[in-house]
């Protein structure tokens, strides 16, 4: 098994990069329902999603948008927050 992820992903998401990545737990979480960009089960598909993105510019366009949307939900605050919610909910 390999973790994908990493930082540069998200780092990429946060600047309105799309991310086209092959398929691991980590880039599952990261691109829930392909928001932001595309996992790829082979080097063959993440050729042909690549290509999409870099030819089609409403495609390109719509992934920007949601790489940017998505990064936020990995912020310090947004993170923290649902930490705060967890510990409160184990207090009742």
């Amino acid at each position: 098994q390999t973790e994908t992820q990493g930082m540069a992903g998200l780092e990429a998401m946060a600047i309105g990069l799309p991310v086209v990545a092959l398929s691991a737990t980590g880039t599952e979480d990261l691109l829930q329902g392909n928001h932001g960009g595309y996992m790829a089960n082979s080097a063959e598909e993440l050729a042909r999603q690549a290509t999409l993105l870099l030819e089609n510019v409403g495609v390109w366009n719509t992934k920007h948008a949601e790489a940017l949307r998505r990064s936020e939900q990995f912020s310090i605050e947004a993170l923290a927050q649902k930490l705060l919610d967890t510990y409160s909910s184990l207090k009742r």
